[in-house]
């Protein structure tokens, strides 16, 4: 088989007759697709895949690498599904900067994780958890009066740190 023919066969890109460059195959190779849609928003993954049949998998396609909450948490804890069934028992909430982070697939360098805890058996779940499986100290607690915050009262603010000094963890 001559050179030529054997790289035409290895081309990722098909190209029509006209000798332009067919969409619908090009995303058909995933890491040019994901690629490009990590610099689209949401709307546009969303109506990009309504444009047409051959493209209509591509948000599916795309939840497990750009919307992978795993991956993400990955960068706080050891055992992110574990931390997540954690929350879930202490019924907590992530907040600021993460959730802002994670829906728009982007990464802050110093950035921290907010976390929100009901006071009471929860706030203890949730600390013994971080201290004993994730390797986090508490380094400040501020209790005493509440904050008012819309009608709900914040008791405590916790400020965690894991003891490799990398992540910061406040709920």
């Amino acid at each position: 088989m001559a050179l030529e023919e054997r790289m035409r066969k290895m081309t990722l890109v098909s190209t029509s007759t006209e000798g332009h460059v067919n969409l619908t195959h090009l995303f058909a190779c995933y890491p040019i697709r994901d690629q490009i849609c990590s610099s689209l928003s949401i709307d546009a993954i969303i109506a990009l895949s309504r444009t047409c049949k051959a493209l209509s998998q591509t948000y599916q396609d795309l939840l497990p690498t750009q919307f992978n909450i795993d991956v993400k948490l990955s960068r706080f804890v050891t055992d992110p599904r574990r931390f997540r069934l954690q929350m879930r028992d202490d019924e907590a909430l992530i907040s600021g900067s993460f959730a802002v982070q994670y829906f728009d697939r982007t990464t802050y360098a110093d950035s921290d994780l907010d976390v929100f805890v009901e006071h009471g058996d929860h706030v203890k779940g949730l600390d013994d958890y971080l201290t004993s499986a994730e390797g986090y100290q508490v380094i400040t607690i501020r209790g005493g009066s509440p904050l008012d915050l819309g009608g709900r009262d914040i008791y405590d603010i916790k400020s965690i740190k894991q003891v490799c000094d990398r992540w910061l963890v406040s709920d």
